[in-house]
């Protein structure tokens, strides 16, 4: 939920986005699973503007790069959380990439930005996602509407 909904929270506060909902999450999240259904049924095939955006941003993680097909090929990396948790994921990709004979220097650039912390866009912790998270949290049509956007990606990552 965390990643998916507030992956681009930034954006949240410009009049001119967010299909026009502002600051009002409920909106929000209809209007964009309105698209997401409208884009998977057929109706809505050639997405643009904000739709297109809104679409790369916070489509369901298994509708891309043919999930399904693939999902045998793809090695998950858990995104743990806690003290170490940061520590942990590196290690964890670390592995993956010694691996497949990624050379070393690439791993260790990866393995230090990594270990940075927060990202330029990072929203973790922010007003911003407090707020927005109050307001999902008290509203169990919003909890409802993001359980179906996302109900197959908790299942096949088992996100919690």
């Amino acid at each position: 939920l965390n990643r998916k909904f507030f992956s681009e929270v930034d954006y949240w506060s410009a009049d001119e986005r967010c299909f026009g909902c502002y600051e009002d999450v409920r909106c929000f999240a209809e209007t964009i699973h309105r698209v997401l259904v409208d884009l998977q049924s057929g109706t809505l095939t050639a997405p643009t503007g904000q739709a297109e955006y809104y679409i790369a941003h916070f489509a369901p993680q298994v509708w891309w790069c043919h999930f399904d097909f693939f999902k045998r090929d793809y090695t998950l990396v858990t995104y743990h959380r806690g003290i170490n948790g940061t520590q942990e994921t590196a290690a964890e990709m670390d592995e993956i990439f010694a691996a497949e004979n990624v050379p070393t220097e690439q791993r260790t650039y990866i393995h230090t930005e990594l270990l940075k912390g927060k990202s330029r866009h990072s929203t973790r912790g922010s007003k911003d996602v407090e707020r927005v998270m109050s307001q999902i949290m008290k509203d169990p049509y919003i909890l409802d509407i993001l359980r179906r956007m996302y109900l197959h990606d908790f299942i096949e990552f088992g996100f919690r």
